[in-house]
């Protein structure tokens, strides 16, 4: 990021940042390329591990 800007409430508390419009475009495309990503990952079978829940009896 190349330069933030920050700003503030009448106190002088820091409320929000504020980045040039390039630097959030990229954010945005790399983001969306991390959600692929992890949706790729989460999706295939190999990263799946099967869900098991062992046998209990409950006694009175």
């Amino acid at each position: 990021m190349t330069k933030l800007n920050y700003l503030t409430n009448a106190k002088g508390k820091r409320i929000a940042v504020q980045i040039p419009i390039e630097d959030w475009i990229l954010f945005q495309k790399q983001y969306e390329q991390l959600k692929l990503e992890i949706e790729k990952l989460c999706g295939t079978e190999q990263n799946q591990a099967p869900i098991q829940i062992p046998n209990k009896q409950i006694t009175t």
